[in-house]
């Protein structure tokens, strides 16, 4: 399903049902997407929602069936935030009879990322372990003090894709004016809902009307689009 009109996108996926009765959210989003504009709406996505732009959202977790009671309980994390569009690899290796090893990233990583970190571990003995050559042509290279010693390592590096380019973050940025003294959230700061941003663009939709409709699912609220 593709959405470019936000009203139509959420009657289209809401009247999509898989053979349980759920609604399906498979959408192919090209415009703003946000958790805000129909906060109210109770769904299960047990589809794709691809978004072609940024997806902002107040807080990002992911929600499972606990892998050891998924009959009777869920499991959840949170995302891990960083101020920069960061990439995250990781691995064990072990160097061979001289200390030596060679980590080859994937042949796409030097394309995606720049700017580039590094942290290694020794694994299992006492040891020393340090990165003897930089990351090119999509490799590393590290040394040991000693011969086949493990060693965890992880790199990240700062995306610097087209995408990424297109889409800059801004870690800190100022209210335009008619958004200050404004709330996304204004009851985590004490005031009442109607000093939300989300209120004052669309009252009619902020209403409570949870008393009226029947809930689609009770655990699960669905994102909104905005």
């Amino acid at each position: 399903m593709r959405c470019r009109d936000q009203i139509s996108c959420v009657a289209l996926a809401l009247s999509t049902r898989n053979p349980l009765g759920l609604p399906v959210l498979d959408i192919e989003f090209t415009g703003k997407f946000s958790h805000r504009r129909m906060g109210a709406v109770d769904a299960t996505d047990t589809g794709d929602v691809r978004i072609a732009g940024r997806l902002t959202a107040g807080v990002k977790t992911f929600r499972i069936d606990h892998p050891l009671d998924p009959g009777n309980k869920y499991l959840s994390h949170s995302s891990v935030e960083s101020q920069d569009m960061m990439n995250i690899y990781n691995g064990n290796i072990t160097t061979n009879t001289q200390g030596n090893a060679t980590v080859v990233l994937p042949d796409y990583f030097e394309a995606l990322n720049g700017d580039f970190r590094y942290q290694l571990t020794v694994i299992g003995r006492r040891a020393q372990a340090i990165v003897t050559s930089e990351i090119k042509n999509n490799r590393f290279s590290i040394n040991t003090d000693h011969p086949d010693v493990k060693v965890s390592w992880q790199v990240t590096g700062i995306r610097q894709d087209a995408s990424a380019k297109a889409f800059p973050s801004s870690v800190e940025e100022e209210k335009p004016e008619a958004e200050r003294g404004l709330f996304l959230h204004p009851e985590h700061f004490g005031y009442p809902r109607e000093r939300g941003i989300a209120f004052t663009r669309h009252p009619d939709d902020m209403h409570d009307r949870r008393a009226e409709r029947p809930r689609l699912v009770p655990y699960h609220r669905a994102a909104s689009m905005e």
